[in-house]
């Protein structure tokens, strides 16, 4: 051994732990081996008959990642409540684990409380999730919800406050956060319960580049724990990094095509038809080249 005294190599910092996990669920409720989720020709209607969703049907694996694409107002909000559980659809069928999700089942309160705690979803808008007086007691609620011990409840607040880079808010007020402060917030809300499943809603809606990279890296380290995640968005720019699929819908509330995420960002053809992009011609110089480039919407 070298007599030398090299200085020792600065110790190399752990990572930010996943808050740790629920404990197992009862197998008679929700069985293991089937689909997540398995949608079959559901349609859905708003109040006064304005059509949101017509004749979808696909299934979710464990462990998948699913972009749910389209252009605003094509029902992919709509799909997330769906699958949530706070809404029904008018025909067709939603199976979770391989039940039906019916009103009848989430009445069941064996069932509903291990539905809510294996489905987490993050709204598009923050303000409509976030209530308690303070961002503490916002990500505590869950955990308390499942009547875990108080040393455990503080534990996964700290977790998850700091895997979000928001513990410096804890004492806040959510309501008086910036809007990419609340969408963090309330993502740190629904990962407090350990969920298998987490449903996002436009997630990078009103983050700054540093907070989407940062939301990237978690949503993959999430799939590399074994969660179910499906986000619905119209932003192609990071569909490929956090998802392995994509649905898209069309402007008609159709799912119109299903594939590898890879596949769906290059079809360019497609991509048009369900308005996610646009294109047009362009003046370079004094030149017009007719030929037609593709935006993001």
């Amino acid at each position: 051994m070298s007599s030398g005294g090299a200085a020792a190599p600065p110790p190399v910092p752990s990572p930010v732990p996943l808050p740790a996990p629920a404990p197992p669920p009862a197998p008679t409720l929700v069985p293991r081996g089937v689909p997540v989720f398995r949608v079959d020709a559901i349609s859905f209607r708003y109040p006064g008959g304005i059509l949101a969703l017509d004749g979808v049907s696909f299934e979710i694996a464990p462990n998948e990642a699913v972009c749910l694409l389209g252009s605003n107002g094509c029902g992919k909000s709509t799909l997330l409540r769906l699958l949530d559980g706070l809404a029904f659809p008018d025909s067709g069928r939603i199976e979770a684990w391989g039940r039906p999700l019916l009103p009848a089942t989430l009445a069941d309160e064996g069932f509903s409380r291990e539905f809510r705690r294996r489905v987490g979803l993050v709204f598009q808008d923050a303000d409509t999730q976030l209530f308690s007086p303070t961002v503490l007691d916002e990500v505590a609620f869950g955990p308390l919800q499942l009547g875990l011990s108080h040393e455990e409840v503080r534990a996964r607040c700290r977790d998850v406050l700091a895997l979000l880079g928001v513990e410096r808010l804890a004492d806040r007020e959510p309501h008086a956060l910036s809007g990419g402060e609340k969408k963090r917030v309330a993502i740190a809300a629904a990962l407090a319960t350990d969920p298998d499943v987490l449903l996002l809603d436009e997630p990078f809606a009103g983050l700054d580049p540093r907070s989407q990279a940062r939301l990237v890296d978690l949503l993959q380290a999430l799939r590399a724990r074994g969660k179910t995640i499906v986000a619905a968005t119209h932003d192609l720019s990071a569909v490929e990094e956090i998802a392995e699929r994509a649905i898209v819908f069309s402007e008609d509330h159709r799912a119109v095509a299903d594939a590898p995420a890879s596949a769906i960002v290059r079809d360019v053809a497609l991509l048009l038809r369900a308005n996610l992009i646009h294109d047009h011609p362009h003046r370079h110089g004094t030149l017009a080249h007719a030929h037609p480039h593709g935006h993001s919407s």
